[in-house]
């Protein structure tokens, strides 16, 4: 069976389905972030797939968050 696709007047982009299993409360704050952040729950995981692939693509990096003027350091735990 061929992968559904998905298109725009001009891009056409291969969907594939996933199923994941949350429990009650993962997926209530999923869903309650993705509605405070105006996102759908895929646009929502598609988006946390991509800053995870980004932290693991500089896990060697030093990353720092900076808020209401003062600097921190976010130290990255590695499972591997």
């Amino acid at each position: 069976m061929a992968p559904k696709t998905s298109s725009t007047t001009e891009v056409q982009t291969e969907v594939r389905r996933v199923t994941i299993k949350l429990t009650p409360e993962a997926y209530d704050g999923v869903a309650q972030l993705a509605r405070q952040s105006g996102l759908t729950l895929t646009a929502l995981i598609r988006q946390a797939l991509a800053l995870f692939r980004f932290f693991h693509d500089h896990k060697d990096a030093q990353v720092f968050l900076k808020e209401n003027g003062e600097m921190r350091e976010v130290v990255l735990l590695n499972g591997t």
